[in-house]
């Protein structure tokens, strides 16, 4: 992996495409906010389901933060899993 810092890149996109995937991520978590649902992320090797309300980052002993879950969203397609 890469560990030059994105602002040394050559490509001037590159910069900016970090802000604009910020931009994106603050939008997804606003728009989870109002639609009551929660954000899909990977973690640590696993999908895991978060509450846009809650802060992002794990707690300082590197556990999930309490906004992290790996129960499924409901499921509104109307199936029955069970």
């Amino acid at each position: 992996m890469n560990t030059k810092d994105i602002s040394e890149a050559n490509d001037p996109l590159l910069p900016a495409s970090l802000a604009a995937m910020k931009r994106a991520a603050e939008q997804a978590r606003r728009q989870a906010l109002m639609t009551r649902t929660r954000l899909v992320v990977w973690r640590d090797g696993q999908i895991r389901y978060i509450d846009p309300a809650m802060p992002e980052e794990p707690d300082a002993g590197g556990a999930p933060s309490k906004a992290d879950a790996t129960a499924p969203v409901n499921d509104s397609s109307g199936s029955d899993s069970a």
